[in-house]
Formats: C-alpha cells, structure tokens, sequence
C-alpha cells in the first residue's frame, strides 16, 4: 500500500491542516470512476509521485464540482457518466466504473481534513476547481 501524499506533505511541512486558502493545481487527471461517499460527496484515488517516491492522492468533491464537470464536455459523454451513477446507485454500489472515462486538464484543490479508515489514516485534498 503506498503512503498518502497529503499525509506526507502535512508530515514534511509542505501543506498545513486547516489552510483552505493555499491551494494546489493537478494535471492531467484521469477520471475512471469515482466513490460515493455520499449521495453528494465523492472521491477519486490515483497514484503521483513526489520526490521519486510513489504516493496515493485522494480527491474529494461534492456535487457542485461533479456538475461543472459534467458542464463542460459533450453532453452525451456526462449522459454516460449520469448514467453510470445512476446505475450505481440503484444497485447500492459505492463505486462506479465510467463506460467513457475522461481527463482533468487541471484541478485546484485545498488539504482537507485527517480522516480514520479501518486500517490506515490518511488525508484528502478538496476540490475546489476542475477544468476539462
């Protein structure tokens, strides 16, 4: 299991619990699926690297930022991802596959808050921006 970036740069002082006004810019992010946190909140995990070493990365949002996301591409593919959530919450999945996966030019995003899973602790950035 790789470590967490956000506990890694809260660890080496390079991000601070707390501060939502410094905020943090991902390229290029692939999108396959997502996790439903909720009916209104989600999360994305991917793989980076800092420093040569390999890092997961949890990024959290809400439905604000998923329908800004659906506004700006075609709309037969945010027909397809609305759907692929749909299905997933009809058949109470928590994670959804997209059949028509897309990339984030460019996310902005704060540090959030250290959460508690069963076996680890780790702590997600929250979206606050996406381009597509």
């Amino acid at each position: 299991m790789l470590k967490d970036y956000g506990l890694y740069m809260v660890e080496n002082k390079l991000a601070f619990l707390g501060n939502e006004t410094l905020e943090y810019n991902f390229y290029d992010v692939n999108f396959y699926g997502l996790d439903m946190l909720s009916l209104s909140e989600f999360s994305i995990m991917i793989n980076t690297e800092f420093n040569g070493e390999k890092l997961a990365l949890s990024l959290d949002f809400d439905t604000s930022i998923l329908s800004s996301m659906l506004e700006q591409m075609p709309s037969i593919k945010a027909d397809s991802i609305m759907q692929d959530i749909e299905n997933a919450i009809k058949n109470n999945k928590a994670s959804v596959n997209f059949t028509t996966p897309f990339i984030a030019k460019n996310i902005k995003a704060h540090i959030g808050k250290l959460q508690h899973g069963a076996n680890e602790s780790f702590i997600p950035f929250v979206i606050t921006k996406v381009e597509i």
